[in-house]
């Protein structure tokens, strides 16, 4: 088990979520479900680290297993393709590309009315099917915020987008779920002014973050590609869509982080489907066409070695 996993076990709830602990959409369905069920277990962690959860949790007494923002990938669906009784209680909610003639209960919808989903917003739909309470201005503008953030599809409610982003990032996943789920829904969304001025203090430093990643950026080739290619442990989707703008040049940003022992990749232009290019190096990578990533493994060291020699090589210099 990796130790970036948070688990809030009750024992006396028939229903858990497991969902993605790296980013606000993993917070949102945990944190609607919270305001639909009185009580709720839910499980944190990062993607590499579903396998492990199906095969060591026991799931008997639970009437309901959701899984949110997490792809389920051929070695998991491996796996829960020989455990009816993990599957008859699975309700999955993902946006991540899938493949072709997948089992009933993998649900993985990219787009609605072509326009970029994401969990928070599949789970949302579903509530909303079953409780008309969900159907307020405050719901709607947190799950828009949400998937524009996940997204970088940002519109109206960029500044809400951004502004939870952050505040994820600085107060940690437990708090951010207690702080969201406080709020009162009955008014319109809005957290407290701290945040906001907390937000805005920071930009400065994501500018001198971008900027610092762009002067040590090295740029080389993949396949037909140009790649800008960083090692970096903050700001990863704004430091990789920033670089993006920045350098028209190359056609994607591959983020090494070795404190996630993971990868990102981020793009600009629609023409590339990292999903496919993180499959490349690992085969449970991948994600969406402007955003995927792999992890940082045995498998996919020997691929990865030589960007990482390249970038400190250049470094040194």
């Amino acid at each position: 088990m990796g130790e970036s996993m948070i688990k809030k076990i009750s024992n006396n709830s028939n229903v858990v979520i497991i969902s993605h602990i790296a980013d606000i959409d993993g917070m949102g369905s945990i944190i609607l479900a919270r305001k639909y069920y009185k009580n709720l277990d839910y499980i944190l962690i990062e993607i590499n680290e579903l396998l492990d959860i199906f095969k060591n949790t026991n799931f008997y007494n639970y009437e309901i297993i959701y899984v949110c923002d997490l792809a389920i990938s051929k070695s998991v669906q491996e796996y829960l393709d020989n455990h009816p009784e993990i599957t008859y209680k699975l309700k999955h909610f993902d946006h991540h590309e899938t493949c072709e003639n997948t089992p009933k209960y993998i649900n993985s919808i990219v787009n609605i009315n072509n326009i970029p989903t994401c969990a928070t917003e599949l789970f949302y739909n579903y509530l909303t099917s079953l409780e008309e309470k969900f159907n307020k201005n405050f719901y709607k503008t947190y799950v828009q915020a949400t998937r524009q953030q996940d997204n970088f599809d940002f519109g109206n409610e960029e500044y809400n987008a951004k502004l939870l982003a952050f505040t994820h990032a600085l107060i940690g996943p437990e708090n951010y779920i207690e702080l969201i789920c406080n709020l009162n829904d009955n008014e319109n969304f809005k957290l407290p002014k701290i945040y906001e001025d907390l937000y805005i203090s920071d930009l400065e430093k994501q500018k001198e973050y971008t900027d610092f990643v762009n002067k040590n950026l090295y740029v080389t080739n993949y396949n037909k590609y140009v790649i800008g290619i960083t090692i970096s442990e903050q700001y990863r989707s704004i430091v990789g869509n920033n670089i993006c703008k920045l350098r028209p040049e190359i056609d994607f940003i591959m983020i090494i982080n070795f404190n996630r022992n993971k990868v990102s990749l981020r793009s600009v232009k629609e023409n590339i489907d990292l999903n496919v290019i993180g499959k490349k190096f690992h085969p449970d990578g991948g994600g969406h066409k402007l955003s995927a990533g792999f992890l940082i493994d045995s498998i996919s060291i020997p691929k990865l070695k030589k960007y990482v020699d390249m970038y400190l090589e250049n470094l040194s210099k």
